[in-house]
């Protein structure tokens, strides 16, 4: 276990997308600050002895570990994702084990399976790959005759002018669907967290006086498990993992006790938040990836690409969004019985207020 409490908490403040617009700041300024925050963390929760016997503060692994752990998570590729499917799951382990990492714990438990979809996209994509090169091998080989080497020549211009910005968007859109599919066939297969029960009827109501549509409330089995003590070490705590600068935005109080706690007062500023989200993109896809990436980021993307779906920006966007925004989605399609079409389209608006 050498060196793996420092690795829990880098690896925690590097995986979660900043959820607010910051300053963008060099590699070196971002390793200064991360690992000093880390090492805060640690020395905070854990004696002089422990540290000592498992040699925690050992400036240069967490330097490597950061390094990797920062580029894996930086790059759009869902793929990359795959290989820390085992090392994601020990590192759960570990950190349950504990009464001071468990918030932690609880809220990785909610992104295990994040690593067991990006494991199931690269077997399909390997699958399909494979069936490819032997389709291709069967294939025989044929000649053209002059005649149609004229034709082929006439219309190849025609084909290169059209097919290549179409191309993209529809890989993007496949792999939005492949993504939505598996996390549906996966959630299928398990219940509802058992707090779910007790507290969605009252959420429901909070959500529908904020004018959003009441199955909304899903998103807290995607941010928490609807665990209220689940805490990112980025920060973001409660139910619907909200930020600290978000808190304060929509009146909710950090000290003397964080309300963010209190499942109804965060439920209230997440529905808030959401609202306006929705308001500003006209799509609950680009809505949910704003609240888990930034309105910023998202805003820029959509600038920068001429989008106006998800799926236009989907390639572009931090790996765990690709997998958060369908996990929304397929959760509320599966618990609520309501279509994913339906979800996704611009049929189920923000009330005006």
């Amino acid at each position: 276990m050498k060196h793996y409490l420092i690795f829990f908490f880098l690896f925690f403040l590097i995986v979660e997308p900043a959820k607010s617009d910051e300053e963008v700041l060099s590699s070196d300024e971002v390793f200064e600050i991360l690992y000093e925050e880390g090492k805060r963390l640690v020395q905070e929760n854990f004696s002089d002895e422990f540290l000592y016997d498992y040699e925690l503060i050992d400036e240069n692994v967490v330097r490597k570990v950061l390094i990797r752990i920062k580029t894996i998570f930086e790059d759009s590729s869902i793929i990359d994702l795959a290989y820390f499917k085992e090392d994601a799951i020990k590192l759960y382990n570990f950190l349950d084990q504990y009464e001071e990492t468990e918030p932690y714990a609880i809220w990785l438990r909610s992104r295990l399976d994040y690593f067991e979809i990006a494991a199931s996209l690269c077997e399909e994509k390997q699958s399909a790959k494979q069936s490819f090169t032997k389709l291709s091998k069967k294939t025989p080989e044929h000649t053209p005759t002059a005649t149609k080497k004229h034709t082929i020549h006439q219309e190849q211009p025609k084909k290169k002018a059209i097919k290549s910005k179409p191309k993209k968007a529809q890989q993007a859109k496949s792999s939005w669907k492949k993504t939505l599919s598996l996390w549906e066939r996966k959630i299928l297969k398990r219940s509802a967290p058992k707090q779910a029960a007790r507290l969605v009827p009252k959420l429901k109501r909070i959500f529908n006086s904020k004018g959003i549509p009441s199955y909304w409330v899903w998103l807290a089995e995607v941010e928490s498990s609807f665990n209220k003590e689940a805490r990112s070490p980025v920060g973001a705590a409660g139910l619907f993992q909200i930020m600290p600068k978000t808190a304060k935005r929509f009146g909710l109080s950090l000290k003397p006790s964080d309300q963010r706690y209190n499942p109804e007062k965060s439920a209230a500023a997440a529905a808030e938040y959401l609202k306006i989200l929705y308001r500003q993109f006209r799509s609950w896809p680009l809505a949910f990836a704003a609240y888990n990436a930034g309105e910023g980021r998202v805003g820029r993307l959509l600038k920068h690409h001429n989008g106006k779906t998800i799926e236009d920006i989907l390639p572009y966007l931090p790996s765990e969004t690709q997998l958060y925004v369908p996990k929304i989605i397929a959760t509320v399609s599966v618990r609520e019985g309501i279509s994913i079409e339906k979800l996704t389209g611009q049929n189920t608006p923000a009330k005006e207020s």
